[in-house]
């Protein structure tokens, strides 16, 4: 009988770990409906190639383009039957919903969107809750055997709901999922589930951009596949 190399032995060790985590990740990727949005039925996939992993509806009678001001509630914590098996501390929970909400009100200013806090004409509700986080595990996230994979890196899933302030008719609805980057805040805990929450918050406000025809000052390009 012939003997296994150490080389043959560490490419079989590698091949089984991608093929663990893709397995994974194609079994999680997507978490159950929270019960936050008011409709999941009409979601439907992103037509936006950078957002594969993106459930979204686009009302055809409410267009973004009408509206420029922008009620944005606090974030909520809304976790799906994956996130509260993951025990993460309601602490912790909070400081990530108080982040994003940051966020999102950062990227609306940086494009000169007002703020409001009274229903009219022109305004929108923001509603968004995160209903899943992934933890990423340190030794997993450093290790190069899991890089293809993507085990270890952690994410976030969010819903979130747009809403005409006067009508009370939803202008958009999505439903997100998205893995963190692999780098040094991917080595925290909690790092990749901001980085997560970062992109959310650009990709959200750039769709309301373009829908405007507005682009922004090149120190403010935010970069989607960040």
């Amino acid at each position: 009988m012939k003997k296994i190399s150490r080389v043959s032995l560490s490419f079989l060790f590698f091949f089984s770990i991608v093929l663990l985590g893709l397995n994974s990740c194609a079994s999680k990727d997507k978490p159950s409906p929270s019960g936050f949005l008011s409709d999941y039925s009409k979601l439907g996939p992103s037509p936006y190639k950078d957002a594969d992993n993106v459930l979204v509806y686009f009302n055809p009678d409410l267009l973004l383009k009408n509206y420029n001001k922008f009620i944005v509630n606090p974030v909520q914590i809304r976790l799906a039957p994956e996130g509260l098996e993951r025990g993460i501390k309601r602490e912790q929970l909070g400081e990530l919903a108080e982040y994003f909400y940051d966020e999102l009100i950062k990227e609306l200013e940086k494009s000169d969107y007002e703020i409001a806090h009274d229903p009219g004409p022109g305004t929108l509700l923001l509603r968004i809750a995160i209903t899943d986080v992934k933890p990423a595990k340190r030794a997993l996230n450093i290790h190069p055997g899991t890089i293809i994979s993507g085990m270890g890196l952690g994410g976030a899933s969010a819903e979130v709901e747009i809403i005409d302030t006067l009508t009370g008719e939803i202008v958009v609805a999505a439903v997100d999922t998205r893995k963190g980057k692999r780098g040094f805040s991917g080595l925290t805990k909690y790092g990749n589930a901001k980085n997560v929450i970062e992109v959310w918050a650009k990709r959200l406000i750039i769709r309301m951009d373009e829908a405007h025809g507005k682009t922004r000052p090149e120190k403010y390009q935010p970069k989607l596949n960040d």
